[in-house]
């Protein structure tokens, strides 16, 4: 499900849904309005989820949740302005419950570098991922940070895979292999 012609209530409440891909076209979109979004889904197991990351989340049930996919976008002063944020920049978004209530995925793709900054944003919400065993990010940008990953690996105690998609360097020289060094099982960076 894709909005942008229709106004929804922002809530999805369903106790026998299993599957969700909702989200938005991101493409030429300056950003919603005001709005909080409810997730009281305790069945679902699959989540692909793309959208500007709304001042809140007022509900975030995901008991059985397995897999998601996230591509979110961090608003501030409640606009999207086509790049990263900055110090000192006003957010407007509020990704903490979202962040805090994919705690029981086991599968994990992060599937863009707005995604990545989210995390680092919201990294204090970011819960022990206890039954995280694959995770996967893409990106086709250089000029994105690494920031993120550190915050989310320590919180990932029983990780197996890790897919990185795209190039480990950027803008930051060297981060990831920094990053990275305290894994035995990385012992190098390409």
């Amino acid at each position: 499900m894709y909005w942008e012609t229709w106004k929804w209530s922002g809530i999805v409440s369903s106790r026998s849904l299993q599957r969700l891909t909702i989200g938005r076209e991101l493409i030429d979109f300056k950003g919603p309005d005001p709005q909080n979004i409810t997730f009281d889904t305790p069945s679902l197991a699959y989540l692909d989820y793309g959208d500007f990351v709304p001042d809140g989340y007022t509900i975030v049930n995901f008991e059985s949740l397995v897999e998601a996919r996230l591509n979110l976008l961090v608003m501030v002063d409640r606009r999207w302005r086509g790049h990263f944020s900055e110090d000192g920049d006003i957010l407007s978004s509020n990704a903490t419950n979202l962040i805090q209530g994919i705690k029981h995925v086991q599968i994990l793709e992060l599937s863009s570098p707005y995604t990545f900054e989210t995390l680092y944003l919201f990294r204090d919400a970011i819960p022990v991922f206890e039954k995280l065993h694959h995770l996967t990010m893409t990106h086709d940008d250089t000029g994105f940070g690494w920031r993120f990953l550190p915050f989310l690996l320590n919180k990932a105690p029983n990780l197996k895979t890790l897919v990185i998609e795209g190039g480990l360097h950027c803008l930051e020289p060297d981060y990831v292999c920094r990053c990275l060094s305290g894994y035995s099982c990385l012992l190098s960076c390409f």
